[in-house]
């Protein structure tokens, strides 16, 4: 098990084996435990940043040391040990004060100055912080009122002081350019004529970074006059999805735009059912356009986007269906044998060019799928005998497809 002193520049061994370990009094003494695989009723100590450990014993009887709470703040100086003497018994708790190891409150003397580095740059986060330091084996307490940084002072920022903005990536080159799924223009396409917006340069600065000038102009995002461009990548979806619907449902449909001024953009949306809607800009179509269909069908929706610039258009089929509530054969009263039969069968409520229809003919096992409601077959029986025409309740022979 190692430990560090430095902020991780460095590290040194305290344990061959593993063991858990606790801060006391924010770094002041170290309190370390074997892990609780083994019975143990020892704990070390170390007042000197892990470079000695005194052992010191805690129960008369070994436990199995399931965790250890310290109770925070400056007034309690508090360790309470919680595990089982055995597999079968109960829990035992055990508390140590350990406010009697600190003989006394921290003075002057008992600090010493200590620089955050990274491998000896002085610059963290933009800043060099210079910290005050209890001193190795002084025995004594920090107390609440104890301020750890002395210091800071802002650096000049350097490129690792940034990182690549939203969607762009580090390339071989050390550059930050955009990823095969972004496109940097769609940035700017909220912009209204007249406003301005923030262009990103591919860089941003590691959050909580407090480094100021140097090249913090050339990475940070500049602010730009909206663009003047004609509309582009017009889609056209709906809410959930789907290509579907049921009759007399409310669908919801989304319009979206890529580039292009989306507050000076007419959009206007035909239904493909006779009704249409406009609006003056793409804002008020954010929460979704929505529309109920009286009838069904196959209709083409289209969408359209034009600004002073240019336009664009989208198109989706959406296939509008309802449920079957009678279906009626239609034949003739007499057939005759090995001549062709017209059976027609009528829908209600009618779905023209919606609905698959499934003929079982004779004998057959496998049925004949059509769309057309109306069906010419050899007649299959040996007699003549005249047919029937009946109203049926809605079975598998006619099906409407389903969203």
């Amino acid at each position: 098990m190692y430990i560090s002193s430095d902020a991780g520049n460095s590290w040194r061994q305290i344990f061959e084996e593993e063991h858990n370990v606790w801060f006391l009094d924010k770094g002041g003494a170290l309190i370390a435990v074997k892990q609780p695989s083994v019975p143990t009723r020892h704990l070390w100590v170390s007042f000197d940043e892990g470079r000695q450990w005194t052992q010191h014993s805690f129960s008369l009887v070994p436990l199995f040391v399931d965790g250890v709470l310290v109770e925070a703040g400056a007034e309690n100086q508090i360790m309470t040990f919680f595990g089982h003497f055995s597999h079968r018994s109960e829990w035992q708790l055990i508390k140590i004060d350990y406010k009697s190891i600190f003989s006394r409150k921290c003075t002057d003397e008992d600090y010493e100055t200590w620089h955050l580095h990274n491998q000896g740059e002085p610059c963290v986060m933009g800043q060099k912080q210079m910290y005050m330091k209890r001193r190795p084996g002084n025995y004594c307490m920090l107390g609440k009122d104890y301020s750890r940084i002395l210091s800071a002072e802002s650096c000049i920022c350097r490129a690792h002081d940034f990182e690549c903005d939203y969607g762009y990536e580090r390339r071989g080159d050390g550059n930050c350019r955009p990823a095969f799924w972004f496109n940097p223009s769609t940035v700017s396409r909220s912009c209204s004529q007249g406003q301005n917006y923030l262009n990103s340069t591919g860089y941003r600065k590691v959050v909580l970074n407090n480094c100021t000038k140097g090249v913090k102009e050339l990475y940070t995002a500049r602010k730009q006059p909206c663009p003047n461009r004609p509309p582009k990548g017009l889609t056209l979806t709906t809410k959930d999805g789907k290509l579907t619907a049921n009759l007399g449902s409310n669908v919801t449909f989304l319009v979206h735009l890529d580039e292009g001024d989306s507050m000076r953009t007419n959009i206007q949306l035909d239904f493909g059912d006779g009704t249409a809607v406009s609006y003056s800009n793409l804002s008020w179509t954010e929460e979704g356009i929505k529309h109920v269909y009286k009838s069904a069908g196959i209709f083409r929706v289209t969408a359209l986007a034009d600004n002073m610039l240019g336009s664009d258009a989208t198109t989706l089929f959406l296939h509008v269906t309802c449920l079957v509530e009678h279906v009626q054969l239609l034949a003739p009263f007499v057939v005759i044998k090995n001549k062709e039969v017209n059976i027609t069968a009528v829908v209600l409520p009618s779905h023209p060019r919606t609905v698959t229809y499934f003929w079982w003919l004779g004998n057959n096992t496998e049925p004949v799928i059509t769309l057309d409601g109306s069906i010419s077959q050899p007649s299959p029986w040996t007699e003549c005998t005249p047919s029937q025409s009946r109203w049926l309740q809605p079975t598998p022979y006619c099906r409407t497809p389903r969203p």
